[in-house]
């Protein structure tokens, strides 16, 4: 099985500095942390409209119930936004 989606990330940070963060996650049914999907800041800023495909392998997670989290972090300065779109969980057969 393959977990996919899509991002695009737009910030007024400048610099080389991590100000604004997500965190993409996977965790079991009782919220236990299983696995990072991804982690993206500011860094990881792009154009408007210019989105960057993540894929996971979600295998070792095989007839469990999992819970997929996106977390952002961010501070109160320049804005930076996260767009996450087309989120889709594939199964193998």
């Amino acid at each position: 099985a393959t977990l996919s989606f899509w991002y695009n990330i737009t910030s007024e940070e400048t610099g080389s500095t991590s100000y604004d963060v997500l965190n993409v996650t996977i965790k079991d049914s009782s919220g236990s942390y299983l696995a990072t999907v991804a982690v993206l800041s500011n860094l990881n800023k792009s154009t408007l409209g210019s989105y960057k495909k993540i894929t996971f392998d979600m295998t070792p997670y095989k007839g469990q119930t999992v819970r997929i989290h996106f977390l952002t972090t961010t501070d109160d300065y320049l804005h930076t936004v996260f767009r996450i779109d087309d989120v889709s969980l594939m199964s193998d057969g």
